[in-house]
């Protein structure tokens, strides 16, 4: 090596390293200020619910499918039989505000209390082991929904509590729904009439039902809050009573 190039080279690595120390991987900059993804190596992510042929598919008995993110860029997991190992990439492009609407992975408010973060992402490439599970019925079939999943994925969201997963072509399908820790699920528990009054208060993003009366509601600011309704139906009864702030809330039943 000359001493010109030299010259040159040592500048570059000195401006490297100091772009590496100030601004680490698990963030980016957006209008001056940092925009950590720290949230998603929160811990281990349970899947809550997915789409499948455009429709929600909700988990309410816990199938054991699981992702982490790690600081590194890798992911690891559970299919829910088969173990899951990859890389992934992601870049926080926009910060997620308390009591502003999340939109569907394209708009979000940036004033008030960030609670979150969103952005574009890459998964891949992913691996799986190759066991076969015949017990419970039906594991199998939801593993390969969301190994399929996975290779849509190009947008995510995640605050404390949740993170959802995207596709750039379908924005108002959340591919994945995931909470944090199975025996976790909620944040809030309230009782019916609490529950009417936060639908009323137009903050439901989704709502789902089981069988067994159990509600849960997700909220436009990442929170998740559980409840019984009275008689089957009576959540549905009360979204249309809510009229058009509840007009755009999505509805997913067993």
């Amino acid at each position: 090596m000359n001493r010109r190039r030299l010259v040159w080279v040592v500048p570059v690595l000195i401006v490297g390293l100091v772009i590496a120390f100030v601004y680490p991987l698990s963030e980016v900059v957006y209008r001056g200020q940092p925009i950590r993804t720290q949230q998603l190596l929160g811990g281990q992510w349970v899947l809550r619910s997915l789409v499948t042929d455009g429709q929600v598919v909700l988990l309410s008995d816990d199938p054991g499918i699981t992702i982490e993110f790690d600081e590194e860029g890798m992911l690891s997991g559970s299919g829910g039989c088969n173990i899951i190992f990859g890389e992934y990439q992601a870049s926080g492009e926009y910060t997620i505000s308390a009591g502003t609407d999340q939109g569907n992975g394209d708009t979000v408010g940036l004033g008030g209390t960030q609670i979150g973060v969103g952005g574009t992402m890459s998964l891949g490439p992913i691996a799986h082991t190759e066991r076969a599970c015949l017990d419970p019925p039906g594991r199998m079939e939801t593993e390969n929904q969301f190994f399929a999943a996975l290779g849509q994925v190009t947008l995510f969201q995640v605050t404390s509590e949740s993170l959802k997963l995207f596709d750039q072509d379908e924005p108002s399908y959340q591919l994945l729904v995931f909470g944090l820790d199975s025996g976790d699920q909620f944040e809030t528990t309230v009782t019916w009439e609490q529950a009417i009054d936060i639908i009323s208060s137009g903050e439901v993003e989704q709502v789902a039902q089981t069988h067994d009366l159990q509600v849960t509601l997700y909220l436009k600011s990442g929170a998740i809050v559980g409840t019984t309704e009275p008689v089957i139906d009576a959540i549905f009864n009360e979204l249309y009573r809510c009229g058009e702030a509840c007009e755009d809330v999505l509805r997913m039943t067993e």
